[in-house]
């Protein structure tokens, strides 16, 4: 619950020395919808609703990922970061749409994966692929 985030966050803030970096991640909660799909376990309406509104209570019986996760957008993100006095330094999409393609994926030639994954590199920090990515990665510095 948001009362867990911002006492983690405080205590992020206690132990890291001034101008100290934290490497946090989290999960995209526009993909999450879509994970769920792809599993064969879609929302219904009202858990849509539930789960934009961040009422993970009303999805205990959806699926146990819900009661132990918080999944958020990357810019809710980077505004919480900044508005508990962390700056963040950079924003990474860590797997863009890879993992909902892994079948495909696992086909690629080594030439093929490599070109690929150079692509990733150059194209991680767009807000397209930040929207796309199922993580993120935010490097926050203490201010």
């Amino acid at each position: 619950n948001e009362n867990e985030r911002k006492t983690a966050i405080k205590e992020v803030r206690r132990i890291l020395k001034p101008n100290g970096v934290l490497f946090a991640n989290y999960i995209n909660k526009k993909q999450t919808v879509f994970y769920f799909a792809k599993c064969g376990k879609p929302f219904n309406e009202e858990g849509i609703i539930a789960f934009e509104n961040d009422e993970y209570e009303k999805l205990a019986d959806f699926d146990t990922f819900l009661s132990i996760s918080y999944c958020t957008n990357p810019v809710d993100f980077e505004m919480f970061l900044s508005n508990n006095g962390l700056e963040p330094q950079r924003h990474i999409s860590l797997d863009t749409i890879a993992y909902f393609m892994s079948e495909e994926l696992e086909k690629l030639t080594e030439k093929e994966w490599l070109i690929l994954l150079d692509y990733h590199y150059r194209t991680c920090e767009s807000r397209t692929s930040l929207e796309m990515s199922s993580h993120g990665l935010v490097i926050a510095k203490k201010v």
